[in-house]
C-alpha cells in the first residue's frame, strides 16, 4: 500500500500519473492508518469540486465514517464541512454527520460540531432545523472542547440559521465563559455573526457588557470584533463615541486594539464627525500620557483617505520621522504606504521613507518596504525605490524580505498594467510571479504573497499562454482557495482564472470538456470569458492594477478562441445556405443570424436570446418520427437542471437542422396545445418547476421562469412579477433563498408559491398563448 502521500499527490497532478495516484488516494483513504490516512482523505475532499465522478471518492470518506476507530473519523470530519457543498449525496452526508454528533466519544462530537459550521449552508433544506438544535445542543456540552467548535462553527452557519436570535444568546454566554478558548472563539465569532443579528441595538450593548466585565479575558478578541461591527451598527454618532472610550479604555490591551483599529472604520464616521474625530485622534498624538502612539499612527494611515485636512495630519506625521521611540518610527513608516494615494506631498513622503529605511529597527525597515510598494505609482517609476526595495529583499530579517519582494511584485503588475511595448508585457508579468514566489515562501505569520504568487502565475500560464496542462492549474487554483479564506475579493479572482482555464481547456480540447460541436464550444467559451470579465470588475475597487492589466491582456486571450468562433460563424453561415429551399430553411437561417452576432466579448444578452432560441424550436419543431433525435435532444435539455448545461446540448442540435421535418403545421401545434387547456385549474396544474431570478432593475420587479408540461411540447415561460403584487414580511429573505436555480414548485414555501400562482391565475390570460 502506498505510504508517500507526498509523492502520490504531485503524481495527481501530472496528466500521465493522475488515475493511478487517484487510486493509491482512494486505497489508503479506505485501509491505511494514522497520518496517511488522514492526509489522503483530506487531499480527496480538498479536490472533490474538480473530479467528474465523486462517487469513489465518497464512498471512500463513507468507508472511514463507519468506522470504529475515532482518529479515523475524525481525520475525515475535519475537511468535511468545507467540502460538503461539492459531495454527491447531501442527505446521506448529513444523516452521518447528525449520527456522529450523538457519538460517546468526546473527540468525534468535537469535530461533528465543527464540520456542521461550513456545511450548514448546503444541508438540505428540511434538515437544517435539525442541524441547527444539534448544535444548540453540543453548545450545552460539559466539555470546552466542544463548546469551543460550536463557537466556531457558529460563525458560519450564523446567517442561515432559523433562530438567530438564540444562537446569539449562545455566543455572548460562551464569551462570558471561564474557559478562555471558549470565550476567544466566541469573541472571534461576534464580527462575523453581528452583520446578520435582527437587533442589532440590543447587541451592540451586548459586545459591550462583555467587554465590560470583570471576568472577561479575551479583550483584544473583542475589541476587534466591536470596530468590525461598527459598520453595521445602525446608530453611527453615538457608536463613535462608544469608540473613542475604548480607545481610553482603562484596560491596557484595550486600548492598544483601539489604537490600531479605530482607522479602519473612520471611513463610515458621518460626515459631521469625521472633522472632530480627526481633531480628537491627532491631539492624542500629543498627549504624554497617551502610551500606543505607534498604533494610532498606524491607524492614521489608514484613515488617511477620509481625513478632512489631509495636508495638517501629514505636517504632524513628519515631524516623527527622527523621533526617538520605536514604535512611532514603525507607525510611521507603515502609514506612509497606507495613506497612499491620498499623501498631499509623495515626494517628502518617499524621502521619509528612504531615511527609515536606513533605520537599525527591523520592524521599522519592514513598515519601509511595506510602504515603498505603495507609493511607486505616484512618484513616476523612482529608481531609488526599486533600488532601496532590492537591497531589502537581501535583509537577514525573514519577514523584511517578505515584505520587499512582495512590494516588487506589486510594482511589475503596475508596470505591466501601464506598458504600452506589447512585447515586454508578458516579462514583466513573469517578474512579478518570481518576486511573489519569493516572498511566499518567507516564514511570515501574515503572508498575503502566498496568494498572489498562486494567483498570478496562474493568471499567467491561462493569458498569456497558448497551450496549459489542465492538472497544473487546478493545483495553483485549489491551494488558491485554501488561502484566500473568507476573502470574498480572492475568491472571485480565483473564480475568474477558472472561467478562463475552462474556455481555453475547452478550445485545446473540447472533446474532453464533453462538448461535442463548435457552436456548443462557442456558446461554452463566450460564457466563460463574459462571467470572468463580470467578476474582475467586481474586484477593480480593491485591485485596480490586476484590472487595468486583466483588460490591456485581454486581447492575447482572445486571440486564442477567436479563430474558432470565426469558423463557427462560417459553418452557420454554410448550413443557412444549405437549407434554403427546404423546410427548415426559416430555423437555419434564423440561427445563423444569431450566432454571427456572438463574440468572446460583451454578450449580455446572450443567455436571454438563447431562452428565445430554446422556446421557438419548442414551438415550432413537430413531435413526429422523422425528428425522433431532435426530439431526444429536446427532451435531454428538459432533464437538465443547470441553465449552462441546457444552453450547451441545445446547441448541439443545429447541426440536424438541414434534415428537419415540418409536416406539421405550426398553428394546428398551438391550437392543440391551446385546447388541452381548457380552464385555469389546468393551467396551474400543468406548471411543475419554477425559477426565480432578481434582475438589476430600477423596478421592483422579479422574473419568474415556469416550466409547464402535459402540453405537445414542454415550456418554459418568462413572467414578470411587480413585487408589490406578492408582497409579504418574508419575501425578502424567501426570494434570496429560492432565486437563480430551477425548482420542483412543490419545494417553494406555502407562502411564496401561494403568490406567486395567485398572481399567474390571475393574469393567466398571457400563458394561455401558449
Amino acid at each position: 500500500m502506498p505510504s508517500n502521500i507526498e509523492q502520490i499527490t504531485k503524481d495527481f497532478w501530472s496528466s500521465s500519473g493522475r488515475d493511478l495516484a487517484y487510486q493509491s488516494l482512494i486505497e489508503t483513504a479506505k485501509y491505511a492508518s494514522g497520518p496517511p490516512q488522514k492526509e489522503a482523505i483530506s487531499f480527496l475532499l480538498s479536490v472533490l469540486s474538480c473530479l467528474k465522478d465523486k462517487s469513489e471518492a465518497w464512498d471512500a470518506v463513507k468507508h472511514v465514517l463507519n468506522s470504529r476507530s475515532s482518529s479515523s473519523i475524525t481525520g475525515v470530519l475535519q475537511p468535511l464541512g468545507p467540502a460538503f457543498k461539492d459531495l454527491p449525496d447531501k442527505n446521506e452526508a448529513w444523516q452521518k454527520l447528525h449520527r456522529l454528533t450523538l457519538s460517546r466519544d468526546i473527540e468525534v462530537k468535537e469535530y461533528a460540531a465543527f464540520a456542521i459550521g461550513p456545511a450548514f449552508a448546503y444541508i438540505p433544506e428540511e434538515f437544517q432545523d435539525q442541524a441547527m438544535k444539534d448544535l444548540f445542543r453540543l453548545a450545552r456540552n460539559s466539555h470546552e472542547e466542544v463548546q469551543e467548535s460550536v463557537a466556531m462553527s457558529l460563525k458560519f452557519a450564523f446567517p442561515y440559521l432559523p433562530d438567530r436570535n438564540k444562537a446569539w444568546d449562545i455566543l455572548v454566554r460562551m464569551a462570558l465563559e471561564d474557559d478562555c478558548d471558549v470565550g476567544h472563539e466566541a469573541a472571534r465569532s461576534f464580527s462575523y455573526v453581528f452583520p446578520h443579528v435582527e437587533d442589532k441595538l440590543e447587541a451592540w450593548d451586548d459586545l459591550f457588557y462583555v467587554i465590560d466585565s470583570s471576568s472577561f479575558l479575551n479583550t483584544y478578541e473583542i475589541t476587534s470584533s466591536i470596530f468590525h461591527s461598527y459598520s453595521f451598527y445602525p446608530e453611527k454618532q453615538s457608536g463613535y463615541y462608544d469608540l473613542m472610550q475604548l480607545v481610553i479604555h482603562e484596560d491596557r490591551s484595550v486600548r492598544e486594539t483601539a489604537s490600531i483599529s479605530i482607522g479602519y472604520v473612520f471611513q463610515h464616521f458621518p460626515d459631521k464627525v469625521k472633522i472632530l474625530a480627526q481633531k480628537e485622534l491627532m491631539g492624542l498624538l500629543d498627549d504624554e500620557r497617551f502610551d500606543f502612539k505607534g498604533s494610532l499612527i498606524i491607524s492614521v494611515g489608514n484613515a488617511f483617505s477620509s481625513f478632512p485636512d489631509k495636508e495638517d495630519a501629514w505636517e504632524i506625521l513628519h515631524q516623527y520621522v527622527n523621533n526617538s521611540d520605536e514604535s512611532i518610527r514603525k507607525g510611521l513608516a507603515f502609514s506612509i504606504g497606507d495613506a497612499c494615494p491620498d499623501l498631499p506631498f509623495p515626494e517628502k513622503s518617499l524621502r521619509d521613507l528612504l531615511i527609515l529605511a536606513q533605520d537599525e529597527s527591523g520592524s521599522v525597515r519592514m513598515g519601509v518596504a511595506h510602504s515603498l510598494g505603495f507609493i511607486y505609482p505616484h512618484i513616476g517609476g523612482d529608481s531609488e525605490i526599486l533600488d532601496c526595495l532590492v537591497t531589502l529583499t537581501g535583509d537577514k530579517h525573514s519577514c523584511i524580505r517578505n515584505r520587499a519582494n512582495y512590494s516588487l511584485g506589486k510594482i511589475y503588475v503596475y508596470k505591466a498594467s501601464k506598458t504600452k511595448d506589447e512585447r515586454v508585457l508578458g516579462d514583466l508579468v513573469e517578474k512579478a510571479v518570481v518576486h511573489f514566489e519569493k516572498a511566499a515562501i518567507e516564514d511570515c505569520y501574515f503572508n498575503p504573497a502566498k496568494f498572489c504568487y498562486l494567483f498570478y502565475r496562474s493568471f499567467s500560464e491561462v493569458i498569456l499562454k497558448k497551450q496549459i496542462s489542465r492538472q497544473k492549474i487546478e493545483k495553483y487554483l485549489i491551494d488558491a482557495r485554501s488561502v484566500a479564506e473568507d476573502s470574498t475579493n480572492k475568491k472571485r479572482l480565483v473564480k475568474v482564472i477558472e472561467n478562463l482555464s475552462d474556455a481555453l481547456f475547452a478550445a485545446q480540447a473540447p472533446h474532453k470538456m464533453g462538448i461535442e460541436s463548435k457552436v456548443e464550444l462557442v456558446t461554452y467559451c463566450r460564457k466563460q470569458c463574459h462571467y470572468a470579465e463580470y467578476l474582475m470588475d467586481k474586484t477593480k475597487g480593491n485591485t485596480p492594477n490586476l484590472n487595468h492589466l486583466f483588460h490591456k491582456i485581454k486581447p492575447y486571450f482572445h486571440q486564442n478562441i477567436k479563430k474558432l468562433i470565426d469558423d463557427v460563424k462560417e459553418k452557420a453561415e454554410a448550413a443557412c445556405r444549405e437549407a434554403k429551399g427546404t423546410e427548415a430553411e426559416y430555423i437555419a437561417c434564423s440561427v445563423n443570424k444569431e450566432i454571427q452576432g456572438w463574440g468572446v466579448e460583451s454578450q449580455e444578452q446572450m443567455g436571454k436570446n438563447l431562452d428565445n432560441v430554446i422556446f421557438s424550436l419548442k414551438s415550432k419543431i413537430p413531435d413526429i418520427s422523422e425528428n425522433k433525435l431532435i426530439i431526444a435532444k429536446i427532451d435531454e435539455i428538459k432533464s437538465e437542471s443547470k441553465v449552462e448545461n441546457q444552453m450547451m446540448i441545445l446547441s448541439t442540435l443545429i447541426g440536424f437542422f438541414p434534415s428537419l421535418s415540418l409536416y406539421a403545421d405550426i398553428s394546428e401545434i398551438k391550437e392543440n396545445s391551446k385546447t388541452m387547456i381548457e380552464n385555469m385549474d389546468q393551467l396551474i396544474a400543468s406548471i411543475k418547476q419554477i425559477e426565480i431570478s432578481l434582475e438589476p432593475s430600477i423596478k421592483e420587479e422579479i422574473q419568474v421562469a415556469v416550466g409547464l408540461s402535459g402540453l405537445v411540447f414542454d415550456a418554459k415561460r418568462i413572467i414578470t412579477i411587480p413585487v408589490q403584487e406578492i408582497s409579504y414580511p418574508e419575501l425578502r429573505d424567501d426570494l434570496q433563498k429560492y432565486s437563480d436555480k430551477m425548482l420542483d414548485i412543490a419545494k417553494l414555501p406555502v407562502r411564496l408559491k401561494d403568490k406567486i400562482m395567485g398572481y399567474i391565475r390571475k393574469n393567466g390570460n398571457d400563458l394561455r398563448e401558449y
